[in-house]
């Protein structure tokens, strides 16, 4: 297949009725774009013979409606940046003709049909009535601010008006828009878009009719049968396409895409049907193909009634009947879905007001939060500024310690007063009194010895007694046995003095030295004992208080980053408040028609 100098083709051929598209890249430029070309060859050897054939007229009248309709730049109209023709290679007096315009991806209402098993989300079929409705809408009506020319006495504007604005005086208006209206005339499936976007396109202007222009009687009588208008069916020639045929044609493809097919399929009976017979509910034919695409589910009417009398008021047999035009129709729709939109507006704006609310709850639940982590963040500071100074009293007590450590003993009774030692203190004081014990031993056996010694005295005394008696008489034999007895008992307790005497005199001097010696080592034994107790107390509360100081400086540390958390959680909240005030205020505008949405 040939294509125009300086393109490759890429491929994706598609055919019309009238003319073929298929995807191009550009050779030297490298940009990516489709053809669409006429089906119909234009036979002529030279360019006179071009310009007079009926086929190149034909392209050149919607080429140039095209490019007029492409002043107003509406977003659902096709539009085409370069045309013209090229010889056909195998026959050189053939010239097909051909527009660029930019490589559409998606589908035709026909094949998006049958892609979705005929049955289409009504949310589908009515963001379509709206956007094609509103691309009659500019053919019909408001193309006329766009197409006018400056230099036609007829066209000569107000003074101050320029092209694109509306003419207020209500009569040129009239006169404009019926001098510069399009009428499509091809409206059916195949030539509306859906592009991958969701948006959709009207195309293919092949068989449109402009402002008061007379046209061909196959242009009369032209189109796609399957969505023809009763009057067109007629072959009276004073029968023109008009905007009521548009919207009949309209109506039938919102018809199909809503019910799921065209209102009349039986091809050998379409201009019977057209002409005469009405449309069937819409409903039934809608369940039946829910239900096959989706089965096991049951339909439930899910489009709202506005939508089918639109339709049914488009297909009315009498034109009078119908819309007036594409604007006609374009108001009706955009006005019920202004309400659909109004009433979920309205939702959305009760929605956001509730989610707001919470938001705001929420927001004083976090700073009621953070003045109670505040607060205990003071205290947590209070208690960490007294652990600090404990621990300097503690450090500052150590350090004392160390010092007297080094120089003298610490006076007992305080230590033990300061750690509860009063065990050892009581110990203690027994073994600093155990030489007044001995003393008092060694004070009782001369007692002994000094009754001993008066025991003597007297045994001696009675000896005496005895021994002078004898001399003055014989004594007796009872006698001399008790001045023995007594001397043997005196000899005893002499024995006994020199033993307690030997015992003091080795115990005396010596015992109570060793004694006292050994005691004040043990005293001292003691005190070094209580002074390493100190200091080992000392140092386990110095440490103790630096662990409660880390341990109150992490808390203080997460109290601080939980309150930075929660404040930078705050200001989100408060920033989605304010977007959310925002979007109400947008939605309010939108319901009181401030904004358009």
């Amino acid at each position: 297949m040939a294509v125009p100098e300086g393109y490759i083709k890429l491929g994706g051929v598609e055919g019309g009725s009238f003319a073929t598209v298929y995807k191009v890249r550009h050779i030297e430029l490298d940009y990516v774009r489709a053809i669409r070309e006429l089906k119909d060859h234009i036979f002529a050897d030279n360019e006179e013979e071009l310009k007079k054939n009926d086929i190149y007229k034909r392209f050149l009248r919607e080429t140039e409606t095209l490019l007029k309709l492409g002043n107003g730049s509406h977003p659902h109209i096709e539009s085409i940046n370069t045309f013209g023709t090229y010889l056909d290679p195998n026959c050189p007096s053939e010239h097909i003709a051909y527009w660029e315009r930019n490589y559409i991806q998606g589908d035709n209402l026909d094949e998006y049909l049958k892609k979705n098993e005929h049955f289409v989300l009504v949310e589908e079929v009515v963001m379509m009535a709206e956007q094609i409705s509103s691309a009659l809408a500019y053919c019909h009506e408001d193309a006329y601010r766009f197409l006018m020319n400056p230099n036609d006495k007829e066209d000569k504007l107000p003074d101050g008006c320029v092209v694109g604005s509306i003419v207020e005086d209500l009569e040129k208006r009239r006169m404009l828009i019926d001098k510069y209206k399009v009428i499509h005339n091809d409206i059916h499936l195949k030539n509306i878009l859906r592009r991958i976007d969701g948006n959709y396109l009207l195309i293919d202007f092949g068989m449109a009719v402009e402002g008061k222009e007379a046209p061909t009687l196959s242009r009369c009588h032209g189109g796609a049968e399957i969505s023809r208008a009763p009057e067109l069916w007629d072959s009276d020639s004073r029968v023109k396409p008009t905007t009521q045929t548009d919207v009949y044609s309209f109506g039938v493809v919102l018809y199909a895409l809503l019910a799921g097919r065209s209102p009349f399929t039986n091809k050998d009976e379409l201009m019977y049907a057209h002409r005469h017979s009405d449309p069937p509910p819409i409903e039934p034919i809608r369940k039946k193909f829910f239900e096959e695409r989706f089965p096991g589910q049951t339909y439930k009417r899910d489009y709202p009634q506005w939508l089918e009398d639109a339709i049914m008021k488009c297909l009315k047999k009498d034109p009078a009947q119908r819309f007036r035009n594409g604007k006609e129709l374009y108001e009706f729709i955009k006005g019920h879905c202004q309400d659909a939109n109004n009433a979920k507006y309205e939702m959305e704006i009760g929605e956001l007001a509730s989610e707001n609310k919470l938001l705001r709850l929420q927001v004083k639940d976090l700073r009621d939060t953070n003045a109670a982590l505040n607060r205990q963040l003071n205290s947590t500071q209070n208690m960490l500024n007294q652990t600090q100074q404990t621990l300097r009293d503690t450090q500052d007590r150590l350090e004392k310690i160390r010092h007297q450590s080094n120089k003298s003993r610490i006076p007992l009774w305080i230590l033990l007063v300061l750690f509860g030692l009063w065990g050892a203190a009581a110990s203690l004081y027994s073994w600093n009194n155990r030489p007044t014990e001995l003393n008092r031993q060694l004070e009782e056996k001369n007692q002994a010895i000094a009754s001993a010694n008066d025991e003597i005295n007297e045994l001696k005394s009675t000896i005496t007694d005895l021994q002078n008696g004898a001399g003055q008489s014989v004594p007796n034999t009872g006698e001399s046995a008790e001045i023995t007895r007594l001397t043997h008992l005196i000899a005893e307790r002499d024995q006994k003095i020199s033993s307690l005497e030997d015992q003091l005199s080795m115990q005396k001097p010596s015992d109570n030295s060793a004694e006292i010696t050994r005691l004040n080592n043990i005293i001292k034994q003691k005190d070094q004992k209580i002074q390493d107790f100190e200091l080992r107390l000392s140092q386990q509360k110095s440490a103790d208080n630096t662990a409660e100081l880390k341990r109150l400086n992490n808390e203080v540390t997460g109290l601080n980053n939980s309150i930075k958390q929660k404040d930078q959680k705050i200001q989100n909240l408060e920033s989605t408040i304010k977007d959310k005030d925002k979007e109400i205020k947008a939605l309010n505008d939108v319901i009181a028609g401030k904004n358009p949405r």
